[in-house]
């Protein structure tokens, strides 16, 4: 399959008077990825991302955005994920639940969970967050029952 040819309409020179004004680090290796592509537009997003600091995923996100939106809306992208110090999608209240719905035996797999909240409060989460609430939050642990594994809330 060829290599798909990535063209930056800004010229080298402008990236990098752009490069030398920013202050901030992650538009800064936004730029650095932009001139990296352009002094080799056949460059690979993990080639990309070894030389920058970031996975080849997260170059291809923002190549993306990019083609999108130009420059503009490459700078302006926001983080992805729950910021430190923002609420959590669910109250205090739901985690209670689901400790006693443990507690109870009739929550016992992390899907059983993710079930439970989407159920009750209509908000979805991922394996991966409700993995972290079990372990987190709850301080459930893995139990092993037959063949099965399940967790065990704390307490």
């Amino acid at each position: 399959m060829p290599i798909k040819v990535k063209e930056v309409k800004e010229s080298e020179k402008e990236l990098r008077e752009m490069l030398r004004k920013e202050k901030d680090a992650r538009r800064a290796r936004r730029l650095q990825m932009l001139l990296a592509f352009k002094e080799d537009p056949k460059m690979g997003y993990e080639k990309v991302g070894k030389r920058i600091g970031v996975s080849g995923r997260q170059v291809m996100r923002w190549w993306k955005a990019y083609e999108d939106g130009g420059i503009k809306r490459l700078l302006e992208m926001q983080r992805r994920g729950r910021r430190k110090g923002e609420e959590q999608k669910v109250p205090d209240e739901a985690i209670e639940r689901l400790r006693e719905e443990m507690r109870k035996g009739r929550i016992r797999t992390i899907e059983d969970g993710v079930a439970f909240i989407e159920r009750e409060y209509g908000v979805k989460y991922s394996i991966s967050g409700m993995y972290r609430i079990f372990k987190e939050k709850l301080r459930a642990r893995k139990k092993r029952r037959g063949a099965r594994r399940i967790w065990m809330a704390k307490g």
